[in-house]
C-alpha cells in the first residue's frame, strides 16, 4: 500500500502545479462556444442555396422525364389482340365443310 505522504502531489519531482493554467487559444474558445465566423456563415449560406438549386433542377428533370414517358406512351398504337389459338381438331373439322 502506498503512503500518501511519500508520494507528493504534482509532478514526479515533487513540484506543485500552479493553480492558474494558461488561457486557451482564441480558436479553442470559438470551437467550444460554437461561434461561427462570417466566412463559415457565408459558406453555409452558399451551400444551402446550391442545395436548393440542385433540388429544383432534379425536380424539373423528373417532371420532364414523366412528360416524355406519357407522350411516348400516347404515340404507340395499341397492339392487336392476339388471335385465339385453335386446336388441330377444330381446324380439321372446319376443312371438311
Amino acid at each position: 500500500m502506498l503512503d500518501k505522504e511519500a508520494a507528493p502531489s504534482g509532478t514526479p519531482t515533487g513540484e506543485q502545479i500552479p493553480a492558474s493554467a494558461p488561457a486557451p487559444p482564441p480558436a479553442a474558445e470559438i470551437v467550444k462556444e460554437g461561434q461561427h465566423t462570417e466566412e463559415s456563415n457565408d459558406l453555409k449560406n452558399q451551400l444551402e442555396s446550391e442545395k436548393a438549386a440542385r433540388k429544383q433542377v432534379e425536380t424539373r428533370v423528373s417532371e420532364l422525364e414523366d412528360e416524355n414517358h406519357r407522350i411516348k406512351g400516347a404515340l404507340k398504337p395499341n397492339p392487336p389482340a392476339p388471335k385465339k389459338k385453335q386446336s388441330a381438331w377444330t381446324l380439321f373439322h372446319e376443312s371438311e365443310d
